[in-house]
């Protein structure tokens, strides 16, 4: 599956030189413009692929889809994104299926512990049939088109105290956690303390010892600098990422068909590239961490953890009436 994801992204690349190299082209539909919010820092694959979006549609619409992308939370969280976009005031955006949880509590099977067995059964949930009804879910229940998946790393723990190796090492530390009853509970079954902190106040959080630990990607780890008040890093990889790119479905119904479709094809096409760009990134950020002296251990006993929220998933699908998707990504597991 990686060497699938590396082909479509070399084809990908060449569409891309060609359409630098072909003539202008002609105009599609009346000039929109796109109100692109990314809550992480541009230096981040989440910014960096919805900067690739906005150029493939500037591109292939010849001028007609001015993309406008704003990063570092300048439009709020994703929580106040989601809102923004409900009321027409910004149009797009890449989310975590916890925020989307709020609205639509189905999606958040991808935030299921330890839903994916490695990196390729995620991309193969990605391009399934179940990634599908999900997705239609989120356009009738939530009023948003998914147009591409970006994420596609792992998110592990890093703590104030340890080293930490075993799932008994974290009892009873104050866990920051983001908003969501699915990440909330997992943690609890983890024997931690969970404490909800929002994104843009977890370094004080951290710093003050309101919170003792948090869970997240890499690259927030080092471009949000909670690194500095917590030097131990366990690989729990208890998640890998699927983070939707959305577009608001009135915004999505007011382009023109040929537009639509531009943009479908550039979202698809930046969630790969986004998905690239992270597992480029991993190792050197684990080199770059561990140059600022934190600490990075292995998981001893991934079953012990899996087994604690083997209950959580259990009641998670029959409560949402997800347990045929739940199937269905299992199936695909390697």
């Amino acid at each position: 599956m990686k060497k699938s994801i590396v082909f479509m992204l070399v084809i990908i690349m060449s569409l891309c030189s060609m359409t630098s190299v072909m003539a202008e082209v002609a105009p599609v539909g009346d000039p929109v413009t796109i109100i692109f919010g990314v809550q992480l820092a541009a230096t981040t694959p989440f910014a960096r692929c919805a900067n690739d979006f906005a150029q493939m549609c500037r591109e292939r619409s010849g001028g007609t889809i001015n993309v406008e992308v704003y990063t570092d939370s300048v439009l709020g969280s994703e929580a106040e994104m989601w809102e923004s976009i409900q009321m027409g005031t910004v149009d797009m955006m890449i989310i975590s299926p916890a925020q989307i949880s709020n609205y639509v509590p189905e999606y958040a099977v991808y935030d299921l512990p330890f839903l994916f067995s490695s990196y390729e059964h995620r991309d193969r949930v990605a391009e399934s049939e179940a990634a599908g009804k999900l997705d239609a879910l989120l356009e009738e229940k939530g009023d948003m088109v998914v147009l591409g998946q970006a994420g596609g790393t792992g998110r592990y723990l890093l703590t104030a105290k340890g080293p930490v190796t075993r799932m008994e090492d974290v009892a009873g530390i104050k866990m920051r956690v983001q908003a969501s009853v699915m990440v909330t509970d997992t943690w609890k079954a983890f024997g931690t303390l969970p404490v909800t902190v929002a994104y843009g106040e977890t370094y004080s959080a951290l710093e003050t010892g309101v919170a003792e630990a948090c869970e997240n990607e890499l690259s927030t780890f080092i471009t949000q600098k909670w690194y500095e008040n917590c030097r131990y890093l366990l690989k729990t990889n208890h998640q890998i990422n699927m983070r939707p790119i959305l577009i608001g479905k009135s915004k999505f119904e007011s382009l023109s068909p040929e537009q639509q479709q531009i943009v479908r094809q550039a979202g698809y096409e930046a969630g790969l590239l986004g998905v690239e760009y992270e597992r480029n990134d991993e190792d050197g950020s684990f080199a770059e961490l561990e140059s600022f002296g934190v600490q990075i251990s292995e998981i001893e006993d991934k079953q012990a953890w899996i087994d604690a929220t083997e209950q959580l998933r259990v009641a998670f699908c029959e409560q949402y009436g997800v347990t045929e998707i739940y199937d269905e990504i299992m199936a695909l597991a390697d």
